[in-house]
């Protein structure tokens, strides 16, 4: 039972970290001067408070994360072995690039903004800080 416990408070830790990094991504990741926008990573929300929209994203990003990760890690371990590991940074690319597809096409009046696939690769090791903190507290 206690661990149970331990690991619900670890997934919401995560998750509470994972909504703090995309909102930080969000707001700082570019500028937007007018109509031109330089930001690599935006959210669009027509109907939600940006607490809800991001706690939502999070939500989201860690079921791609967990579970669908999980299964790709599988399936692509023969190449990760071969690349030593360096194919995990585009598996990542990849994870958040299945995260904005979802998004983008469920009924959820949100829109996502991903640019260029190395700017992805940033975020993606923003995204990891939240599983790296989650397993400070094991």
């Amino acid at each position: 039972m206690k661990r149970i416990i331990h690991l619900l408070v670890r997934y919401m830790l995560t998750i509470i970290f994972t909504a703090i990094i995309l909102w930080a991504v969000d707001q700082y990741s570019g500028q937007t001067v007018g109509e031109i926008s330089t930001k690599w990573f935006f959210v669009e929300t027509t109907k939600y408070d940006p607490y809800l929209t991001f706690g939502f994203l999070a939500v989201v990003l860690f079921i791609c994360n967990t579970i669908l990760k999980k299964i790709l890690q599988i399936l692509t371990l023969p190449l990760r072995r071969l690349t030593l590991g360096l194919f995990s940074f585009v598996l990542n690319v990849l994870i958040l690039y299945i995260f904005q597809y979802i998004i983008n096409t469920g009924d959820f009046w949100m829109t996502i903004y991903l640019w260029d696939w190395i700017q992805v690769l940033i975020l993606s090791f923003f995204v990891m800080i939240p599983n790296i903190l989650a397993k400070l507290f094991k």
